[in-house]
């Protein structure tokens, strides 16, 4: 007897319950797997906000800078770093920090100042992509900012107005100057958004007097399927070469908190995921009971004509490995579809939301997803696996039933 073949008819004979069966749990697979991609998709755009809008995804320092900033804390840079780091599929970008206060009326706020460079910055950030109002500084741009919009805000600054600012230069002397606003950024995270202002390379050095040297070193990978520790072992070993002392640390060290939550929203979407399953496995245990006890007269003729209670167990588990193929189709033709339009079109939920904050990060309440091999089979294999482990109870029970008992139940 193809048990099979058997079981494939007794569905066929009832359809309705069939088609009941494969609906409901096909679209809660579904909803999993686009619900599993959109995870995805917020994971990296976490990712992506910390890493292309601010850190990069490596960084080198002079030894303690990170624990305790400061203006002479530098380490040497020169354009054969450059050089150096591209061969182990790196770009890189010098940058400067320090600390000071911006003025405009009767109102001032601390910042911290970071010069970029012009021609490297944008290799490794997208800083310059993401200028809300006014725009990102050009070559010639000499006492001009670019300020956060937090910032901006609480001054009442906009592209084109002057501030003052002043610090402390690296001689020990004031520096004082007049800067005209160029830019104001769209959000990025609160650190950003409240105290930082940007300055090109050359006039952070003029303002500061500060002629020699760099703070930070931020690294980005060309290819971004090479792991992150790999890189950082590459980048160790050059380093180690160039200035032995210099301190690698990746974004993840350098953003525990944010790696913290990535962190949780993988292991909470594996729970939810269980959770979700182990209730849709209640629902199936009590459908696999109502559909034995419903046929428990022909369960018992089968027996009485000489089905063994394996072959009856078997049979069961037979129809539940339909059930599963059925709602696997099912769930990949609606979920891999709508998956991949909210990839394209996004799921905008500024109807909602302005705008979403999660540690510390601002992003677009704008979520796509990213769909790959695990969220495609994850969500099916977790579904198949839960209907054949909630009916081998049912069926177990539809096994041992006494035929004479069975026949007489009708």
């Amino acid at each position: 007897m193809n048990l099979l073949i058997f079981a494939l008819r007794n569905l066929g004979r009832s359809r309705r319950r069939t088609i009941i069966q494969v609906t409901g749990i096909g679209l809660v697979t579904a909803t999993m797997l686009i619900w599993g991609g959109i995870n995805k998709g917020v994971e990296d755009l976490l990712e992506k906000t910390a890493t292309d809008l601010d850190t990069g995804e490596l960084q080198l320092h002079a030894p303690g800078y990170v624990q305790s900033p400061d203006l002479y804390k530098t380490m040497p840079y020169v354009d054969h770093w450059q050089k150096q780091f591209a061969k182990i599929g790196l770009n890189a970008a010098p940058r400067l920090y320090g600390f000071g206060l911006v003025g405009a009326g009767n109102q001032s706020a601390g910042v911290q100042i970071r010069g970029v460079d012009l021609n490297y910055e944008p290799t490794v950030t997208e800083l310059n992509q993401i200028v809300r109002e006014g725009s990102w500084f050009e070559a010639e741009s000499a006492n001009e900012l670019v300020i956060g919009r937090t910032l901006a805000r609480r001054l009442h600054l906009s592209p084109g107005d002057n501030v003052v600012v002043l610090a402390q230069a690296a001689d020990g002397s004031s520096a004082n100057g007049v800067f005209r606003i160029r830019g104001v950024l769209g959000p990025v995270n609160d650190d950003v958004d409240a105290r930082a202002v940007y300055l090109t390379l050359p006039s952070f050095q003029n303002f500061f007097r500060l002629q020699a040297g760099v703070h930070e070193i931020a690294l980005k990978r060309f290819d971004k399927s090479q792991e992150l520790k790999a890189a950082a072992n590459k980048t160790k070993t050059v380093t180690e070469r160039l200035h032995p002392q210099i301190e690698v640390r990746t974004w993840r060290e350098l953003k525990p908190v944010v790696a913290k939550m990535l962190d949780i929203l993988s292991v909470s979407a594996k729970f939810i995921f269980a959770f979700i399953y182990l209730s849709l496995g209640g629902i199936i245990i009590n459908i696999a009971f109502m559909t034995i006890y419903d046929r428990i007269s022909e369960f018992g003729t089968m027996t009485a004509l000489g089905m063994m209670p394996r072959q009856v167990l078997g049979l069961i588990m037979a129809e539940a490995a339909w059930l599963g193929l059925f709602t696997a189709l099912l769930a990949w033709s609606i979920g891999i579809p709508g998956a991949l339009l909210i990839q394209h079109y996004g799921l905008d939920l500024r109807i909602f939301y302005d705008q979403i904050s999660m540690a510390g990060i601002t992003i677009k309440p704008i979520l796509f997803t990213r769909i790959g091999a695990t969220e495609i089979f994850a969500p099916v294999v977790f579904m198949i696996l839960s209907l054949n482990l909630f009916c081998f109870y049912p069926g177990l029970d539809a096994a041992r039933m006494d035929p004479i008992k069975a026949l007489n139940s009708r």
